[in-house]
């Protein structure tokens, strides 16, 4: 029963995770993605008795399966995640004019075009690869001591298994512990070469015209306003911007904290350095927009610096070397059970 619960568990975060895909938080997605393949392979587990009247290669090689099928979950969840990191602010113009040529209305509407980021890609190929090896191994390991199953070991049960359950638990969390530093430190990374970038900065204004004696018309016409690059960091951290214009024209750079009608930083000029810390969990948005009716190219570069989190890998460290440790003293104890099963 306990099996089928987690496989339906399973099932429905999964479901979950494939309504949601495609909403702006992603969050919800993935996570349900990687929990869901979580509780499915641990309900074939516990469903099918893979740890129990079983010798010992072939509890390893099912728990080096359910670590490889998490591990390509998490893979493929960092491949598909995607962060809103940047807006361009946009504007429509909307005129409709009589047969003179005169203007009868114009309408401004505004318009947003989000800019998506992928953070975690960079983690998708090394936990791809290993999960893809780590299941290969798990399956032959399986398949070569799958006829060990006989009457001698009916009856024999997998020793300390709830104090094994708990050693693996916390080996997880200590790998969680021991990598945050890693994925912190490629995130900023990742945000930083989002940044670092050169694109059109549209003109401040635009002009519309019209000649001659036309029929009625519809002209619409687009430009943009401004461009807004956005970033929520984890920790405290240290962000660097320089902007430089070739064409040596004024540019104004703006930075909001939450409150977008606020500006903390407001500079206006053709070579902009700027560096401020940033604080954990807010939402800071910075602005560039052009001063003159005039197109231009803006070359951006961006740097951030962030503390190491000494205390996460301490405890990483710790938990690893000691849940390993005891990992290997309660598999040899298995060994001599499982040995003095078979003798008897």
């Amino acid at each position: 029963m306990l099996g089928k619960a987690f496989v339906v568990t399973g099932f429905s975060l999964l479901l979950v995770a494939l309504l949601s895909w495609g909403s702006s938080d992603q969050w919800v997605s993935s996570f349900s993605f990687v929990v869901g393949a979580f509780f499915w392979v641990l309900g074939w587990i516990v469903g099918t008795e893979q740890l129990v009247d079983t010798s010992l290669p072939c509890k390893i090689g099912a728990l080096m399966v359910f670590f490889a099928i998490l591990s390509l979950a998490i893979s493929t969840a960092c491949s598909c995640y995607c962060e809103v990191g940047g807006v361009v602010h946009e504007a429509e113009i909307f005129q409709r004019f009589h047969r003179t040529g005169e203007t009868k209305f114009l309408e401004l509407m505004p318009m947003t075009t989000w800019l998506y980021f992928k953070p975690y890609a960079w983690l998708s190929s090394p936990t791809g690869a290993f999960g893809a090896v780590l299941l290969v191994f798990g399956l032959l390991l399986k398949l070569s001591c799958g006829h060990i199953r006989c009457s001698l070991l009916e009856g024999h049960r997998l020793a300390h298994r709830k104090r094994f359950a708990l050693v693996l638990t916390l080996l997880l969390v200590g790998i969680g512990f021991l990598l945050f530093d890693r994925v912190w430190s490629g995130y900023t990374k990742a945000y930083a070469e989002f940044m670092t970038c050169r694109f059109i900065v549209p003109p401040s204004t635009s002009s519309h015209t019209m000649s001659g004696h036309s029929l009625y018309l519809e002209k619409f016409e687009e430009f943009v306003t401004s461009i807004d690059f956005v970033f929520t960091p984890w920790l405290n951290c240290r962000l660097e911007n320089c902007i430089s214009v070739p064409s040596a024209k004024n540019i104004t750079f703006l930075v909001f904290a939450e409150d977008t009608s606020k500006p903390i930083v407001n500079i206006t000029s053709s070579e902009i350095r700027n560096s401020q810390n940033l604080t954990a969990k807010v939402p800071y948005t910075f602005r560039i927009r052009n001063t003159v009716n005039q197109t231009f190219s803006v070359a951006m570069s961006t740097k951030i610096e962030r503390p190491t989190d000494q205390r996460a890998t301490l405890i990483g460290a710790t938990l690893i070397l000691t849940c390993s440790a005891t990992i290997i003293v309660l598999a040899e104890k298995e060994l001599k059970a499982w040995n003095q099963k078979s003798k008897n």
